[in-house]
């Protein structure tokens, strides 16, 4: 057996939980109770049966789950190469802090539109100096929504945000795309009314 199988069994049996254990029968002087306890021992043998085959069963889904997990296929590990460009040293993604201070559904793209505060002196079309805008994925997908809702919820939070490069299908340009927030808490400069922060 190879060491990732190995390592895929034992992380299938802590997401399983504990083995079902075989119960002990009971002893007594008294044959009244004697009766009681191997008729209780007889039905407890019983739920272990269906106990441990229902361990059985849910041990060898975890344990498909996290094998297919860890294919390059997998949802969870196309997100994680995301993550990694957005992390890397290469040209292919960014991290920087700011203030959310808007978040909209981009009609055209059907991506959410997140606005940042973020103090730079680079104009953004149709934004105030300071703000900048990157996009989730598309919103009619769970993992784009996911991130959207994440970033509602923070506006007047100030983040970080790990951006990936995603080059767009004419190849020419590139568009900015949020794969992770982290809350650094509410940003007290934030006014929620005009959706800036004072400086």
């Amino acid at each position: 057996m190879s060491s990732t199988n190995e390592q895929v069994i034992l992380a299938a049996i802590t997401a399983t939980g504990a083995k079902p254990v075989f119960p002990v029968r009971g002893r007594s002087e008294d044959p009244n109770e004697q009766q009681r306890l191997n008729e209780q021992y007889q039905a407890d043998v019983a739920a272990f049966e269906l106990a441990n085959t229902a361990w059985d069963q849910a041990l060898k889904g975890n344990a498909r789950d996290i094998k297919i997990m860890l294919t390059d296929r997998s949802a969870i590990s196309k997100q994680l190469t995301q993550l990694d460009k957005a992390i890397g040293d290469s040209n292919d993604g960014k991290v920087f802090v700011g203030t959310i201070v808007n978040v909209t559904k981009e009609a055209t793209s059907q991506r959410g539109l997140v606005t940042l505060h973020t103090g730079t002196d680079r104009e953004s079309k149709g934004l105030p100096l300071g703000q900048e805008n990157v996009r989730t994925d598309r919103t009619d997908n769970p993992d784009g929504q996911s991130i959207a809702r994440l970033a509602t919820r923070l506006v007047g939070h100030r983040v970080t945000v790990y951006i990936e490069l995603e080059p767009m299908r004419n190849g020419n340009q590139k568009v900015r795309v949020l794969r992770h927030v982290e809350d650094l808490g509410v940003d007290p400069a934030y006014d929620a009314a005009s959706r800036t922060v004072r400086s």
